[in-house]
């Protein structure tokens, strides 16, 4: 017998004896739990009077970990709750209103959904849970939305043919979200987590889901985050032939400001401010006014790369750039006019002619090189002030906005998909 041979039989084997071993499990469901004789539990079951099986799936976030703007990814802890209902699966014991059920039990032998988070990156099992899944079967569920799902409160009866199965899991999740940094660090964003499931069937699949972020327990990030609602445009989307349900909730993160304003907004001020004390240094000064120009002017182109370098990508100029760039503009504005106070004193001295009236001639001089620095003095300030005005006017307007949700871009994202597997089929 060559090695071929020998490897196909001891395939054969574990194959047989690995469906032997699932049949022998599903035989034996643990004490006080029954299925039906035809259970499959490749096969979804059915929802009430033949409709849409409803799946309640409740999230709870403790807190957002991190939001990584280059990556424009963000990353959480969630616990999730997943109920839904199986008329094929029976408590037998009726003093039992919660029955946990191992994972390798529940993985072979019963039905469950597997919904995908949309514009997931990543999702990683908690290190400190061994096991990352709890599963149990209920006569009612507990969750006040579980119960909300199925129309049902806290005083009705269990029902003593329906039997729920519930699904926890605890996972660290890395999800993607459309951010914009043109406005930086003035910018807000909308994240979505959604939930999703795909569904060909004529009924299909119902989530209905909800959040609880605890904010109280909110690590300090560069963003103040609000989480809320799914618009009414979210619940879901019909694409072809195809049902997609949804649930999930939307993610507020808005920058904050407060740093900004301490490391970069209030010194450039300050610099450009301190330029204008160039107009009352005598023009005759040459070291000690342009050491003051030149040096603030290096600072700033200084301030200006590390603020590229620190800053988010963005397909064009954010406003904190804009911010600095003007600032460096005012100080070289400065740099300018002076150097056209320099060019009127040379052109006057080359052009200068011993002559009776010298001295009307160098009082005349004098007076129109002071004349440019006084309205310098107050042309350079009020000119800055208004561009100042303007500036925090249009970004707080910004900051302030409500950014306004879109589910076109859901559309976008599986039309492509749903249409090669259509052209495929």
């Amino acid at each position: 017998m060559n090695c071929a041979a020998a490897c196909q039989i001891f395939l054969c084997l574990a194959a047989f004896f690995i469906v032997c071993g699932r049949a022998n499990t599903c035989d034996k469901p643990p004490r006080g739990l029954s299925l039906e004789a035809d259970y499959n539990p490749a096969k979804a079951p059915k929802g009430p009077d033949e409709g849409a099986l409803v799946i309640s799936s409740d999230h709870v976030v403790l807190e957002i970990s991190k939001v990584d703007d280059f990556q424009r990814q963000f990353r959480m802890p969630v616990t999730t709750f997943r109920t839904w209902r199986d008329p094929r699966i029976r408590l037998t014991e009726p003093d039992v209103d919660r029955l946990h059920i191992s994972e390798t039990f529940f993985r072979q032998c019963i039905w469950s959904p597997n919904p995908n988070f949309l514009f997931q990156e990543d999702r990683e099992f908690h290190e400190s849970l061994k096991l990352p899944y709890t599963f149990a079967v209920l006569r009612k569920p507990a969750r006040k939305s579980a119960l909300k799902a199925f129309n049902l409160t806290k005083e009705d009866p269990p029902d003593p043919n329906v039997f729920y199965v519930e699904m926890v899991s605890w996972v660290q999740l890395t999800v993607n979200c459309k951010m914009d940094f043109g406005w930086y660090p003035f910018d807000q964003h909308n994240c979505y987590v959604l939930e999703t499931m795909l569904s060909r069937d004529q009924n299909g699949t119902k989530l209905v889901g909800s959040y609880a972020y605890k904010a109280a327990l909110q690590r300090q990030l560069q963003y103040h985050v609000r989480a809320e609602n799914l618009p009414e445009s979210f619940t879901g989307i019909k694409l072809f032939y195809y049902k997609l349900s949804m649930t999930g909730w939307r993610l507020n993160l808005k920058r904050k400001i407060s740093v900004h304003l301490q490391e970069t907004f209030l010194p450039t001020a300050l610099f450009v401010a301190v330029s204008w004390v160039s107009f009352i240094i005598p023009p005759e000064s040459i070291p000690g006014r342009m050491a003051l120009l030149v040096t603030l002017l290096l600072v700033l182109v200084n301030i200006f790369i590390r603020v590229g370098a620190s800053s988010p990508n963005s397909d064009r100029m954010n406003a904190l750039s804009a911010w600095v760039i003007a600032c460096i503009l005012k100080v070289a504005c400065a740099v300018i006019q002076y150097g056209t106070i320099l060019t009127i004193k040379r052109r006057y001295s080359r052009s200068k002619v011993a002559s009776e009236d010298e001295d009307d001639k160098d009082t005349k001089h004098h007076q129109l090189i002071q004349r440019i620095d006084d309205y310098s003095l107050l042309a350079f300030p009020i000119v800055t002030f208004a561009i100042w005005l303007g500036y925090w006017l249009k970004v707080m307007s910004v900051y302030d906005a409500q950014v306004s949700p879109s589910s076109d871009f859901l559309r976008q994202y599986y039309l492509s998909s749903a249409q090669e597997e259509r052209e495929e089929l």
